[in-house]
C-alpha cells in the first residue's frame, strides 16, 4: 500500500503538478447512497489542488467515471481534470466536467484530480464519482424476442396444418371398391 502510494506521488511530481499544488492521497469509498459505487468524493479548491484518490474494484465491467463542477461560490472553476490510473498505465482521462466509460479489470485504481479556480474567485467545490455502468436491461428484450419467436412459430404451425389438411381432404366416392386382379 504504501508503495503504490509513493508511486502515485512521483508520478504527480514528474507532471509538474506536485511542487505547485498540494498532493494528497485519499482513500475513496464508494457512496452510501448511490447503487454500484466504488469511489465518490467531493473536495475543496482553494487557489489549486491536485488530489489523488484511492480504491479497489471488485467486479469486472463497464464503469463511468463522472467529474462535476459545483460552479460555487459564484463561477465555475478555471480549470477541472481527472487521469484514471494503475500503478503502471493510464486507464482513462476527462479533461472537463462530464463523464466517460470505460472498462475496468479487478485491482487498485488511483483517481488523480486537479483543479483551479477562476480568476477573481479564491474557492471552489467538485464532486467526482465513479459508478458500475448500467448495461442496457435484457431482461425485456429477451421476452420481446421470445414473443416474437413463439408468434411466428405459431403462424408457421398453422399454415403448414391448413395446407396439409387441404392435401389430404377426401372426396366422397361413388362407386364400388374393386380388388386389383
Amino acid at each position: 500500500m504504501f508503495f503504490r502510494r509513493t508511486k502515485a506521488l512521483v508520478f504527480a511530481t514528474l507532471l509538474g503538478l506536485g511542487s505547485s499544488a498540494a498532493a494528497a492521497t485519499v482513500e475513496c469509498t464508494g457512496s452510501p447512497t448511490v447503487a454500484d459505487s466504488v469511489c465518490s468524493a467531493t473536495s475543496t479548491v482553494i487557489g489549486s489542488s491536485f488530489n489523488i484518490f484511492e480504491f479497489d474494484v471488485v467486479n469486472s465491467g463497464g464503469y463511468r467515471l463522472t467529474l462535476t463542477d459545483f460552479a460555487f461560490p459564484t463561477q465555475p472553476l478555471q480549470s477541472l481534470s481527472a487521469m484514471l490510473t494503475t500503478s503502471t498505465a493510464t486507464v482513462s482521462m476527462l479533461d472537463m466536467a462530464g463523464s466517460i466509460t470505460f472498462f475496468l479489470m479487478p485491482g487498485t485504481y488511483f483517481l488523480q484530480v486537479s483543479a483551479a479556480v477562476a480568476p477573481g474567485e479564491t474557492s471552489g467545490l467538485y464532486g467526482v464519482s465513479v459508478v458500475l455502468a448500467n448495461p442496457v436491461p435484457l431482461p425485456p428484450a429477451l421476452t420481446l424476442l421470445l414473443s416474437a419467436v413463439a408468434l411466428f412459430w405459431y403462424t408457421q404451425r398453422r399454415s403448414r396444418k391448413a395446407a396439409s389438411n387441404d392435401a389430404i381432404a377426401v372426396e366422397p366416392f361413388a362407386g364400388r371398391l374393386q380388388a386389383a386382379a
